[in-house]
């Protein structure tokens, strides 16, 4: 493995990795995939390198049941997700507590993040199948984690 830094950035093995940054994004709770009611939960912390985003942290809403109740949820993420080979989405499994639902008996957690899209919706799998997670399943106080996720962007 040949690692060098070229006048574009980081080379590793004649391939330049010309984008690097690090930051925060606001993570939000919608109640809609093109807008409705937002829940903040904070800021959770992103490194981009090349196309690969990775997240980590944690996001607290406190107040999801009571403002999105009953309605699907959806979260926007710091960059728009590549598309994987012409799939309609790829899914971004994430751990969750302080929430409505049991994971061993309920099912777990996970984006189903759409290329080309800003907000991404929720879904808990289940054995048979899988079906959105609403702000009533989020409760008011459900936290999400972030632990060394990636994704690919453009």
């Amino acid at each position: 493995m040949a690692i060098s830094l070229g006048p574009s950035g980081l080379v590793l093995n004649n391939d330049t990795m010309g984008h690097y940054e690090e930051g925060q994004w606001q993570c939000y709770l919608y109640n809609a995939s093109s807008g409705g009611t937002a829940v903040g939960g904070g800021y959770v912390g992103y490194i981009r390198v090349g196309d690969l985003v990775t997240l980590h942290g944690q996001a607290s809403f406190t107040n999801a049941s009571a403002a999105i109740g009953g309605v699907a949820t959806y979260i926007n993420l710091p960059f728009t997700p590549r598309n994987y080979g012409g799939q309609n989405s790829s899914d971004l499994i994430i751990s969750t507590w302080n929430t409505a639902l049991n994971m061993w008996e309920e099912g777990y957690p996970s984006i189903s993040m759409s290329p080309g899209s800003t907000r991404h919706a929720f879904y808990r799998h289940m054995y048979n199948g899988a079906d959105n997670m609403t702000g009533s399943h989020w409760g008011n106080g459900g936290r999400i984690q972030f632990n060394n996720q990636v994704y690919m962007t453009s």
